[in-house]
């Protein structure tokens, strides 16, 4: 059973809903809101794994075709990891069984994603940070040198500012 398109990243954390859960479970959404409220967890574990949400839902038939053009909304349950995990615990039999194993599967295929974009990130910046020390050594050995780190400068700080608008979108937003 593959699960990865049941997770998915918010905020650069692996994230599930209840919703999906349900789905994923062969269980009533109504049912899982009802598990989430029984919950036995401290009020911290609950506010850093839990999620209470509004969504728009958009009704589609099997196909894939949209059945009606008007949108609903629908309140479920953002979760971490382990609040699906924890949750997870108290549903019961083969079906949850097999479930619970692919969603730790899915789960861990995203955080290597998310993982491997922060490595590329270092990369890419540990790159242009040597870029940037050899222009600046090179200028120190004449005027032609200094000459061309001028010309090089505005590329480099371009590209530093770049990769920060890409790391992190919403603070270099214009």
């Amino acid at each position: 059973m593959n699960l990865i398109d049941f997770v998915f990243a918010r905020d650069g954390e692996a994230m599930t809903d209840s919703l999906r859960m349900a789905r994923r479970f062969n269980k009533r959404h109504g049912d899982v809101l009802r598990a989430y409220k029984r919950l036995e967890c401290s009020d911290e574990f609950r506010q850093r794994n839990f999620a209470l949400v509004m969504e728009s839902m958009t009704y589609v038939d099997s196909d894939g075709n949209t059945v009606t053009k008007q949108t609903s909304r629908i309140s479920l349950i953002r979760m971490t990891k382990d609040g699906f995990i924890f949750m997870a615990m108290g549903f019961t039999g083969k079906e949850a069984a097999r479930v619970k194993e692919s969603y730790i599967g899915a789960f861990n295929a995203m955080v290597n994603e998310l993982e491997n974009v922060k490595l590329t990130f270092h990369r890419q910046m540990m790159a242009l940070e040597s870029r940037d020390a050899d222009s600046f050594q090179w200028a120190s050995w004449g005027s032609q040198k200094m000459l061309q780190r001028k010309r090089e400068l505005p590329q480099i700080r371009n590209e530093y500012a770049r990769l920060l608008t890409e790391a992190q979108p919403g603070l270099f937003a214009n």
